[in-house]
């Protein structure tokens, strides 16, 4: 039997086998991001009004971005926002868990917590809120937007009863919704959550 290996490469399948392996993913990737990412750079090249045949325009749409105030002042408003959503909140987390990671403080557990809390607390006030709600409104259906709209009846489309639930001030939330006879029934809870 004569010895396949070749000299120096590791043991085991050939490399370009890896390749196969990660194609499906790599398909799937191309097909639903990277392919909308450059038709839409490509149509960024055209003026175009979605329905009927576009204009070659070349580089004049990037132009107007970059010139006119009132279309440049968009992307400044995103960019400040990506800079305090996104990478100050990264750039201070990562330091703070350097940081605590590092450290060694009595009470540390307790300042990890802390930092951590906000993380749960939103989850648990949605789910607070919500099972206030199906305590205090009765099963009934959709309500509609105003009491002058078309009747509805009692129950969704898919059968299910639902409500309607709106903000009013702080601690407060107004509920609307289709009691048993089709009738539109509002109930205003106060001090809500307490």
């Amino acid at each position: 039997m004569a010895d396949r290996t070749r000299r120096g490469a590791p043991p085991g399948e050939p490399r370009l086998v890896g390749y196969l392996y990660v194609l499906p993913a790599m398909l799937v990737f191309g097909a639903f991001l990277l392919w909308p990412i450059l038709r839409t750079v490509s149509l960024s090249f055209y003026e175009w009004d979605g329905l009927t045949q576009g204009t070659w325009v070349g580089l004049e749409n990037y132009r107007a971005v970059l010139t006119e105030p009132a279309l440049r002042a968009p992307f400044v408003h995103a960019l400040v926002l990506v800079l305090f959503f996104c990478v100050l909140p990264i750039v201070a987390g990562l330091a703070l868990a350097g940081l605590m990671s590092r450290a060694t403080l009595p009470g540390l557990g307790f300042f990890r917590t802390v930092i951590f809390l906000p993380q749960v607390v939103a989850t648990v006030v949605v789910g607070i809120a919500w099972s206030e709600l199906a305590r205090r409104a009765p099963a009934a259906g959709p309500a509609p937007s105003s009491p002058s709209a078309a009747p509805v009846s009692p129950t969704s489309a898919t059968g299910r009863p639902s409500v309607e639930a709106r903000v009013s001030g702080p601690g407060g939330l107004t509920v609307r919704y289709l009691d048993e006879n089709g009738q539109i029934q509002q109930l205003d809870v106060k001090d809500f959550g307490r």
